[in-house]
């Protein structure tokens, strides 16, 4: 923070600059086989994962933190402390896997100096893909150019309570998104005439090579009307921006991965 206040001064002076908030805001991106998507569902739901080979991972209310590591290729190692995900993103659109993408919110950065554990990789595994997506959505299957699935976590980021530092990593509350783009020609208007009362919607990427199985399962959408797009010399969508919700107290998705871990 800039403290000039009334000194009368036309430049700051450089003793009243005053770190008032140290942020620890990292994000990670990757593209990750069923092995690597299961601990990073844990962390992202926060609950504890059930099941034996197929492993459901639910909510918590209580964020999960980590410590972690980052060792670059080159360059400086950085030493993250009490790191919950504040939002997640999956997605996937033609020729590409289906990606995640995390933003991360921590207390604080760690000076302690641990060594980077030895990794192994398992080389035979490979990530999903759009084309091993089943979209159903109101019993349904539905071509999709691109599809998304977002949780907001709602982490509390500015709790910085007589501290530089964030004092706890909490949430608020939080809420799911998906969007995907359908053909305008592909029956769109039933999603619209379900979009007060919501559909059950389940997306089911199946791997053939590894048999891998990542499931959403939704027990409602609900969808705004939306105008289609008609770029020139393209074929016409709509792009669906669904809003899940929870019923009868429930999760408003649940999330599955065989193998799980």
């Amino acid at each position: 923070g800039d403290f000039n206040g009334t000194r009368g001064k036309f430049w700051p002076d450089d003793n009243r600059i005053i770190e008032t908030m140290r942020r620890v805001n990292p994000s990670f991106s990757s593209e990750p086989t069923a092995a690597e998507l299961g601990p990073l569902l844990k962390w992202i739901m926060g609950g504890t994962p059930t099941g034996s080979t197929t492993k459901t991972y639910p909510w918590s209310n209580t964020a999960a933190k980590r410590f972690m590591h980052f060792k670059p290729n080159v360059g400086e190692e950085w030493f993250l402390s009490n790191v919950g995900v504040n939002s997640a993103t999956m997605s996937a659109q033609v020729g590409g896997a289906l990606a995640l993408a995390l933003a991360l919110v921590g207390m604080t950065y760690d000076s302690t100096r641990t060594n980077f554990p030895s990794l192994s990789y398992d080389q035979t595994l490979q990530p999903f893909i759009l084309s091993h997506l089943v979209w159903t959505v109101g019993g349904v299957a539905r071509q999709v150019s691109d599809i998304s699935f977002t949780i907001d976590g709602g982490i509390d980021t500015e709790r910085f309570l007589n501290s530089l530092t964030l004092t706890d990593v909490l949430r608020k509350g939080a809420k799911w998104s998906v969007s995907f783009a359908v053909p305008s020609g592909d029956n769109a208007s039933q999603f619209w005439s379900s979009g007060v009362a919501g559909s059950a919607a389940t997306a089911v990427f199946t791997n053939p090579t590894t048999s891998a199985v990542l499931t959403l399962d939704f027990p409602k959408l609900k969808f705004p009307g939306n105008s289609p797009g008609f770029s020139p010399g393209d074929e016409g969508m709509i792009r669906c921006n669904a809003i899940p919700t929870s019923t009868a107290g429930g999760e408003p998705v649940t999330i599955s991965l065989n193998p799980g871990s």
